[in-house]
């Protein structure tokens, strides 16, 4: 992780990490993270207690093809709905 972004979180200290798109969510998790398999699974970070990557929204709204835009979308939705009760189920 950059060591910016590891001075942010540690100041943040945040309960849980949303991240919108591959390239923040690899910024924690490396390169080797696919945000088409892993996206909406909520994971236990040293960074947070609840760490989630999901679709970036300006993603969805480059998606050529209408079927999978849709799709991606309700994904969206319901990834950041399990974010929110994620973060409530914390407090």
């Amino acid at each position: 992780m950059a060591v910016w972004l590891e001075a942010e979180v540690r100041q943040v200290k945040p309960r849980m990490i949303l991240c919108l798109g591959a390239t923040a969510a690899q910024s924690f998790l490396g390169p080797g993270f696919r945000i088409n398999l892993s996206r909406g699974q909520v994971f236990e970070t040293p960074w947070a207690q609840a760490w989630m990557a999901t679709f970036h929204p300006a993603a969805l709204l480059r998606m050529p093809d209408e079927r999978a835009r849709a799709q991606a979308r309700l994904h969206f939705e319901e990834d950041v709905r399990r974010a929110a009760e994620t973060l409530r189920a914390l407090a």
